[in-house]
């Protein structure tokens, strides 16, 4: 039969393993409410009993009222389309971080996927991205510094800016009255062509 404190205060007294489990070489589990102390930890002290034969096999801790909740990463909204050499401002936000240990940016694939004015921020800082001067598309990413197994991720398409054609109207071929005149169309880069249609 042993003693059993936790933290200074007794919890089992002349506990006989034999009668709590109904016979002996039987394993018994007994269950405690504990309050860390002041420095954090938890001290459990076997002494001895009447008898003095004081055991102890195992230990589990668990954090009253369940696990913590984890770590999750969620970013701002975000423009999904971007002309190349494009900015905006991105914003990720930690939850359930007791570190406080914010994000790292990323994005892919790695040649070429633009850039941040921050490779790291703290959670609800902003980054500013600068889009590649190649169009195509590109993920962005932002990972939680204190569990590198939560992310969260944006893809943005990246895309060509229009471009502005001057077109003489040549007469001869839409007919007299307009030759010299110019009109302005704004066309994309995939065959860009020029046409005019006069009443």
């Amino acid at each position: 039969m042993f003693n059993v404190a936790i933290n200074g205060k007794t919890v089992m007294q002349n506990f006989d393993i034999c009668v709590a489990a109904g016979s002996c070489f039987k394993a018994v589990q007994e269950v405690f409410p504990v309050t860390l102390a002041s420095a954090g930890n938890i001290v459990i002290a076997l002494t001895n009993g009447t008898g003095n034969n004081p055991q102890l096999n195992a230990i589990q801790i668990t954090a009253a009222g369940g696990p913590p909740p984890q770590i999750s990463v969620s970013l701002s909204p975000v423009a999904p389309a971007m002309l190349v050499g494009g900015t905006q401002q991105i914003t990720a936000t930690v939850s359930n971080d007791p570190n406080n240990g914010g994000v790292t940016w990323s994005c892919a694939p790695s040649e070429p996927c633009g850039t941040f004015s921050l490779g790291t921020t703290a959670s609800g800082a902003a980054t500013t991205y600068t889009a590649p001067a190649a169009t195509g598309t590109v993920t962005v990413t932002a990972t939680s510094v204190s569990d590198h197994s939560k992310t969260s991720s944006t893809t943005l398409t990246i895309g060509a800016p229009p471009v502005t054609m001057n077109c003489s109207i040549v007469a001869s071929a839409l007919g007299g009255g307009f030759a010299g005149e110019s009109i302005t169309i704004e066309v994309l880069p995939s065959g860009p062509t020029c046409s005019a249609t006069l009443p």
